[in-house]
């Protein structure tokens, strides 16, 4: 990704600065603004240009200022400014900037940027969500996972406060034995750093550079118990004998 050379180009790239976060999560639907800065760029044109660390071109942009909130990828991005005299072909979005061909062009140094883009995905049963959780028979719950994105990811099983009962290896998910009260079972995707989930903590107070859960199920356990009676009087009695026999 260097100058073409020919006897008059012109066109010098420049020294570019970014003013922004050098970690970003574009999937938390949180703006991450960035606001780019070229000097000593010369050429009859000039863009911004946004790559993949393969040099695939994601973003161009003629605007200094842009946010890259909801575009899909992870890893790490390149920032450039590109500047052209003449014709220029490759400069799209799709292409690959190591590709690009023309009369006289150059860019800029490279502002690497870690990004990260994760989805906890869907989640969906066909088993009761509602069940008896000490009468001794199984309640399997299987569920099924779509469009879940990230580096990372779990299963989390948490009370109806979100504090954390379980991180089971997968579906199906069996609470017979769980006791009375509300489940709900959740996919978690992460990128990057993550901490919080573990056994104990709580879900609500995950922290980390890139992370979703997935929408809920929630599972309503029921605990019946008929408990114990017992008596001293006898119970065997003559029923017709004009005696009471009461039973306490």
């Amino acid at each position: 990704m260097v100058r073409e050379i020919c006897d008059t180009c012109t066109a010098v790239g420049g020294t570019l600065t970014v003013d922004g976060p050098d970690v970003v999560c574009k999937s938390d639907g949180i703006d991450d603004p960035f606001t780019l800065t070229v000097e000593g760029n010369e050429g009859e044109n000039q863009v911004f240009v946004v790559t993949f660390d393969d040099g695939e071109i994601i973003l161009i942009t003629e605007d200094s200022t842009f946010d890259l909130e909801g575009i899909p990828g992870n890893g790490t991005c390149l920032f450039w400014s590109l500047s052209w005299d003449g014709e220029l072909i490759g400069a799209q979005v799709g292409l690959n900037a190591n590709d690009l061909q023309g009369d006289c062009f150059e860019l800029s140094n490279p502002v690497p940027v870690t990004e990260y883009f994760t989805d906890g995905g869907t989640i969906t049963t066909q088993d009761a969500t509602t069940i008896c959780a000490l009468d001794g028979i199984g309640d399997p719950i299987d569920v099924t996972l779509t469009g879940e994105t990230g580096e990372s990811m779990a299963w989390v099983i948490t009370d109806g406060d979100l504090n954390i009962l379980d991180l089971p290896a997968g579906p199906p998910f069996d609470l017979e034995g769980a006791g009375e009260g509300l489940c709900i079972i959740w996919h978690l995707s992460w990128s990057g750093e993550l901490s919080g989930a573990e056994v104990g903590a709580n879900a609500g107070d995950l922290s980390g550079d890139c992370f979703d859960l997935s929408n809920p199920i929630e599972v309503s356990r029921y605990v019946a118990d008929g408990g114990e009676i017992s008596t001293d009087d006898p119970t065997t009695i003559c029923a017709l004998d004009g005696i009471g026999d009461p039973i306490d």
